[in-house]
């Protein structure tokens, strides 16, 4: 069963925004008690979108309010395998030297 306020692959709007680049809305989301490690059905958190996106920026500040940066998708895939697997080098970098 899929929680109120999920699609139904279990992406929630703070999935979205932090998918889409947008910081704002990500903030408000998170002032207003969004989960910021929501999982999807497939097990992503909006940290594993922003890091398939390449949004160094959102990567960041996702960071800084406290993402699960060791969160494993159902495939045991990290954040950081996500950002390697589609080439997003500023992201994998970052990781590297902040995460690892």
């Amino acid at each position: 069963m899929i929680p109120r306020g999920q699609s139904n692959l279990g992406h929630t709007a703070l999935h979205a925004s932090a998918y889409n680049g947008h910081l704002a809305i990500t903030e408000e989301l998170l002032n207003r008690a969004a989960n910021i490690d929501a999982l999807s059905i497939d097990g992503w958190s909006p940290f594993h979108a922003a890091c398939e996106k390449g949004d160094i920026e959102m990567v960041k500040f996702l960071i800084e309010k406290g993402a699960n940066r060791n969160a494993l998708t159902k495939d045991g895939k990290t954040c950081l395998d996500i950002a390697r697997q589609n080439n997003q080098t500023v992201v994998v970098q970052f990781l590297e030297q902040k995460c690892i």
